[in-house]
């Protein structure tokens, strides 16, 4: 962990988890093995992000979101609420839905 990390209450963060500084981890949210989580990002209530998984810089993960094992989210990008992410979401791209799909605006 890194200078001004929040991890909330009844969260579960597993082996070898690492987390940048400036990020948020709300409560009840499940980092599994080998998760990377960059700088300035966070990570809402109830979240699952499983093993291996690769977070970028200033992501947001909406509540209930769950990112599978082995996804990669890239910088700037955004998960809706209980979105299910299978495997990538790219730079500064939005995504909601099971599975999580591209926003169009």
């Amino acid at each position: 962990l890194k200078a001004g990390v929040t991890i909330g209450p009844f969260s579960v963060i597993s082996a070898d988890v690492t987390i940048d500084q400036q990020t948020v981890v709300c409560d009840h949210v499940t980092l599994g093995h080998d998760v990377t989580v960059g700088r300035n990002s966070h990570i809402g209530a109830f979240a699952f992000v499983g093993g291996g998984a690769k977070i970028g810089s200033r992501v947001t993960i909406h509540p209930h979101a769950t990112i599978l094992p082995g996804a990669v989210i890239e910088d700037g990008a955004t998960v809706g609420a209980g979105s299910v992410v299978l495997s990538r979401v790219d730079k500064r791209e939005t995504v909601f839905g099971v599975p999580a799909q591209p926003v169009k605006t």
